[in-house]
């Protein structure tokens, strides 16, 4: 399983964590009391608050937690990416891939190309 942040995508997170030890009771005869501590164990989960150390963002852990299909994901945007719509410079030329404006579902389509473009290089 892999996290990142869904603002940055970095991987450089911080969690809040649970943790949970077992330690020993000593009672004294004058009624004070200490605890030896034994070892102990952590837990979070998807409801953890998670941080991203470089850009701020917190929310749930569950909102960091990237896909198991996500590098197939990622390859299908970066794909989308490098398409050329109609009207576009150089759509057409070098054999590059590209789409026709048509109709409105075309349209679309150089809208989603233009938002995975952001997504692959938001600069």
């Amino acid at each position: 399983m892999t996290w990142m942040c869904p603002k940055c995508n970095s991987q450089d997170l911080k969690v809040d964590i649970v943790i949970n030890t077992r330690a020993r009771l000593i009672q004294e005869d004058d009624g004070n009391f200490q605890t030896d501590e034994n070892g102990g164990d952590h837990e979070w989960d998807g409801d953890s608050a998670m941080e991203c150390c470089d850009c701020g963002h917190e929310a749930p852990a569950r909102n960091f937690r990237v896909p198991d299909d996500y590098p197939a994901m990622l390859k299908l945007v970066k794909t989308i990416a490098n398409m050329k719509y109609d009207g576009e410079e150089g759509a057409g030329e070098n054999g590059d891939d590209y789409i026709m404006e048509n109709d409105d579902a075309v349209s679309t389509l150089s809208s989603i190309i233009r938002d995975a473009r952001e997504i692959v290089d938001p600069d």
